[in-house]
């Protein structure tokens, strides 16, 4: 069975943003702005996904990137993101993420 990546939370601590994200790596999945001291939960409900990246503009800092991805093992069973949770302060992404193994059975 596939492991779902569910949903990235997202903690704005900087002055007014949008946030981008990409996921897996490459693929668009949505554009938000986000209020200073804004939480928000996105939901990104996808099968299978080993990488997320997340790109900020703002009219106050330069853009910043971040990649969050779990690469392929040397042996044994792939594992893939489940969860994302971001605090960010300009350009720092203090990020914890869940991943898993496929899930057989």
């Amino acid at each position: 069975m596939p492991v779902q990546f569910s949903t990235i939370h997202f903690v704005n601590r900087s002055p007014d943003l949008t946030l981008t994200i990409e996921a897996p790596i490459g693929s668009f999945l949505l554009t938000e702005p986000i209020a200073r001291d804004a939480a928000r939960d996105f939901t990104v409900n996808l099968a299978d996904c080993p990488s997320t990246r997340l790109h900020v503009t703002s009219t106050s800092h330069p853009d910043f990137d971040q990649t969050f991805a779990i690469a392929p093992p040397d042996s044994g069973r792939p594992s893939y993101l489940k969860t994302l949770r971001v605090l960010y302060h300009v350009g720092d992404f203090e990020g914890v993420f869940e991943g898993s193994t496929e899930i057989l059975g």
